[in-house]
């Protein structure tokens, strides 16, 4: 048996504890090693393997059956012995002194020279190959499966469903609305894939907002030291309701804020747009179209000649009552709603802006 630099021989015992050697099987060489991938730091070459130890942890990070190596490569220069296996996997160790990377190429040339009882092979081809390389190869295969599993199902998703239109925080919920007329209402904290989805059915804000008057800030600010004045100087609360296939939600804000008030209609514009001019689905040829009631209204058409739960005539849409400013009216009572909106702090002079310049385009 061949010792690297640094090994006593006393040591060989307890070095060898953690790998359970096979009957009838020698060890020829013992080296010191400086490996990080994978973390091992003995290195044994065998009359039947080689083998890699984690001598702190007692444990073989690494096994290769003589007949499963294909190819070892040497650089003395680097301290280093590259080992490839016939699945194709490199993994290179590095020792702890470069004379020992000679010790290793003459222990191997010697057990792959001299004869080897059948027993002993076999009994190590049966303890089979331990390779961490592999196992870190294996699981970027089935990471790149799963990437492209996911990939796959937001292409079904986006035929089925739509895309994303529009995106919010409100009421520390998540609210995502999708063009072919479906939402979904996460934590915030949870994420967008897991959440189910679900077909909207109607959604609707509100807010009711006033002032705080100046004689009650005063005192606040005279018992808070000021502190108050830190604050949205508006009470009252913002509503977002979302009435969906599955469940109601019912979203609160208090105290009231412009980022709140905005995002509140901004979501609710985003679902009577939606419910107003719902994007195709997949066709009829389509799983998801299969799977799709055909009794339910808004999802499904009516019977023939009959009337949907709502009481719409077959072919018609309701057409949802919205926050929006005068959606659905002339442009001059759509100009005045925007300033009422405008005046009651409902929406920032900015935002009147864009939305006032958008009505005169379009008239």
């Amino acid at each position: 048996m061949e010792l690297g630099k640094g090994i006593k021989a006393e040591r060989v015992v307890k070095l060898l504890s953690g790998v359970a050697l096979l009957e009838g099987e020698q060890v020829q060489a013992l080296v010191k090693l400086l490996n990080f991938r994978p973390m091992v730091d003995l290195l044994v070459v065998t009359n039947a393997r080689v083998v890699a130890v984690s001598v702190s942890e007692g444990k073989v990070k690494y096994a290769a059956p003589l007949p499963a190596i294909t190819h070892v490569a040497y650089d003395p220069k680097r301290s280093r012995v590259a080992v490839l296996t016939s699945d194709g996997a490199e993994i290179t160790f590095k020792t702890q002194d470069k004379g020992d990377v000679d010790l290793v190429r003459v222990a191997f040339e010697h057990v792959r020279s001299a004869p080897v009882p059948e027993e002993v092979l076999g009994a190590a081809l049966d303890a089979g190959l331990v390779n961490p390389v592999q196992g870190a190869r294996d699981k970027a295969a089935a990471k790149e499966a799963d990437a492209a599993a996911r990939v796959a199902q937001d292409a079904a998703d986006a035929e089925r469903y739509g895309r994303r239109v529009e995106s919010g925080t409100f009421g520390m919920k998540m609210v995502y609305i999708y063009s072919n007329g479906y939402v979904k209402v996460a934590g915030l904290f949870a994420s967008e894939r897991n959440a189910p989805y679900q077909r909207l059915l109607g959604i609707e804000s509100s807010a009711d907002v006033t002032k705080k008057s100046a004689l009650g800030r005063g005192l606040g600010a005279v018992a808070t030291g000021g502190l108050n004045t830190l604050y949205s100087n508006k009470r009252g609360d913002v509503y977002l309701t979302i009435v969906t296939d599955a469940t109601t939600y019912a979203l609160h804000m208090d105290p009231p804020t412009s980022s709140a008030i905005r995002a509140a209609n901004l979501l609710a514009a985003a679902g009577h747009a939606v419910l107003a001019n719902p994007m195709p689905g997949p066709s009829a040829s389509t799983p998801a179209a299969q799977d799709a009631p055909s009794d339910g209204y808004p999802w499904g058409a009516p019977a023939p000649g009959g009337v949907d739960p709502w009481g719409t005539p077959q072919g018609q849409w309701p057409v949802p009552v919205s926050d929006a400013p005068g959606e659905g009216a002339t442009p001059a009572a759509r100009l005045r709603e925007l300033a009422e909106l405008a005046e009651e702090g409902l929406i920032s002079q900015e935002e009147h802006a864009q939305l006032r310049r958008k009505i005169l385009d379009e008239m």
